[in-house]
């Protein structure tokens, strides 16, 4: 998740990486990795890419030219969580 950007659209963009067999992957600058420890990764994409969450992000985000997020905001995103199995259905 791209932790700055020159403009709002932008704040806390999400990309997922599938299928990377158990190698380490280290986030770049401006990038907050977050890595599941249960859940369906696809699900989480699209949390991340709905009108609530970027609505928080532009809420939280701040900066004057440019704007950023910071993990512990991100974490503090609140919203129901369902099940797995549901996740994977919506995911």
């Amino acid at each position: 998740m791209a932790d700055a950007s020159e403009d709002y659209k932008e704040i806390a963009e999400p990309m997922l990486m599938k299928n990377i067999n158990g190698r380490k992957v280290v986030p770049g600058l401006h990038t907050i990795a977050i890595r599941l420890k249960y859940g369906d990764p696809v699900y989480y994409l699209y949390l991340f890419l709905s009108p609530s969450f970027r609505h928080y992000v532009y809420k939280v985000g701040t900066g004057l030219k440019v704007f950023g997020i910071n993990y512990d905001k991100v974490q503090k995103y609140f919203s129901i969580f369902p099940d797995e199995k549901e996740q994977k259905y919506i995911g």
